[in-house]
């Protein structure tokens, strides 16, 4: 993977944002991503962490009181992931779909069936 760092700026928080390529493909990600990206031994554990912790969070919401379906977690979740790719690749679904590790198709289909859950 290569990586390298086209623009930096600052957003309306005042942090850092840099534009970055990755094998070709642009995204706008933070100085912390930036980071995370240089040392993937880090980010994989960090990951890995993340999962636990929200899969103990979930089950432990859902003891006493199951509010939340886990098809309908899993839905949401898929949403704000999507939504996310979709702002560090500036709107590009091309980009956002490799980002995802989909097919482009895959994610229009996505993206489709969050508008129109019936479809």
């Amino acid at each position: 993977m290569t990586v390298k760092v086209i623009d930096c700026f600052l957003d309306d928080e005042t942090s850092n944002l840099h534009m970055v390529e990755v094998d070709g493909r642009t995204f706008l990600i933070t100085r912390h991503q930036a980071r995370a990206v240089a040392d993937q031994d880090a980010l994989s554990h960090s990951l890995k962490q993340l999962q636990d912790s929200l899969v103990k969070s979930y089950l432990s919401s859902n003891l006493e009181n199951p509010d939340l379906p886990l098809k309908s977690f899993i839905h949401g979740l898929e949403q704000k992931i999507v939504t996310y790719a979709l702002q560090i690749a500036m709107g590009n679904q091309k980009n956002a779909a490799h980002l995802l590790g989909l097919k482009p198709t895959t994610l229009g289909e996505k993206l489709k069936r969050f508008r129109d859950p019936e479809a």
